[in-house]
């Protein structure tokens, strides 16, 4: 319902897994997907813990530029010179840590189509969904039905439960499968507290979000 609700999405359980916080659900996304000697596009500016989880799955990070000069949105044609036979997953990061840059519709369209257009994967971590103080978040997700988007969702910056380590995946149901038997082999499952806890914050009162996003604007 959430993902009805706040990001156009309309899918069944069979294409959610929940795990860990969202760092538990991205790397087990890349575990799932990436082989090794596999090469990752990841933005720059970017997450340190991305680097992370590439390395652990045995890939090979390759940064595409998100620079200043263009308000840190992707810089398209010089990620399309980063292209190898080696390249299988592009990870996008809208709103993005560490820049707060929000990622244009028309951008995202277009990271959706280079994702296509090479054929590989696109994991979309939109853990910053909610704190957004200019333009709009476009999941990517809702931009294509093509099977190999993923779309990673959190709750530990919308309703402040960094602590309760808990995050969530939108994909295909076969990708959601394997995630499940990756995280079955490192941390079991989420925190069955965790998720009453933000079962509670989906269904409570929704003013804590803009309230906060206020006070941190």
């Amino acid at each position: 319902r959430k993902l009805e609700r706040v990001n156009g999405i309309s899918v069944p359980p069979t294409q959610i897994a929940c795990g860990p916080g969202g760092v538990g659900v991205i790397a087990a996304t890349m575990a799932t997907l990436v082989e090794p000697g596999d090469e990752v596009l990841t933005p720059d500016p970017g997450w340190p813990n991305t680097s992370i989880m590439v390395a652990w799955a045995h890939g090979r990070e390759v940064r595409y530029a998100c620079p200043p000069e263009l308000e840190f949105q992707p810089d398209l044609d010089a990620l399309e010179r980063l292209v190898t036979p080696r390249t299988k997953v592009l990870l996008v990061n809208s709103p993005s840590n560490p820049t707060g840059c929000v990622f244009t519709r028309k951008a995202m369209q277009a990271l959706v189509e280079f994702a296509q257009r090479h054929d590989l994967y696109l994991i979309g971590d939109e853990v910053y969904e909610e704190i957004i103080f200019e333009g709009e978040h476009v999941s990517p997700y809702t931009l294509t039905d093509d099977p190999r988007v993923i779309s990673v969702f959190s709750f530990s910056k919308t309703y402040a439960m960094t602590g309760w380590r808990l995050g969530y995946l939108v994909a295909s149901e076969e990708i959601v499968a394997n995630c499940n038997k990756v995280q079955e082999g490192y941390v079991a499952c989420a925190s069955a507290i965790s998720q009453k806890a933000a079962e509670a914050a989906l269904t409570g009162p929704q003013t804590c979000v803009a309230d906060m996003r206020a006070a941190y604007q």
